[in-house]
């Protein structure tokens, strides 16, 4: 976890880090999600590793992007995720745009949008 998320909960003689907030979206539900890129639609758990990386780089680069965003933030998730793409840092990425206020447009299925404006 980040050191800027999350707080510190003293149990007993040790310290455990707390999230500072909830997930905006389920893991399970993030990886069965799908996204179209470059006119191809692929699920959030099944995509190659670099065409997940250029979603997450055309999301955080988005010109309507959040205030609370910024390119060096994109820079360190891209970085996080050229050394672990595994489910767990899909899901990750997505969170913490999320948490930024980023528009993410991914689909649940064909009719309705998951999170995010399409």
């Amino acid at each position: 976890m980040d050191e800027e998320r999350g707080s510190q909960v003293k149990q007993g003689n040790r310290e455990t880090r707390v999230p500072s907030h909830l997930p905006d979206l389920s893991y399970h539900k993030a990886l069965s999600c799908h996204f179209t890129l470059d006119q191809t639609t692929y699920t959030v758990a099944d995509c190659p590793e670099e065409v997940f990386k250029r979603f997450i780089e055309s999301c955080g680069q988005a010109p309507d992007r959040s205030r609370s965003w910024n390119l060096a933030q994109l820079h360190k998730l891209l970085s996080m995720l050229d050394n672990d793409c595994s489910n767990v840092a899909r899901w990750y990425a997505l969170d913490v745009l999320l948490e930024h206020k980023v528009k993410v447009p991914l689909e649940m299925g064909k009719e309705r949008p998951a999170i995010g404006p399409l």
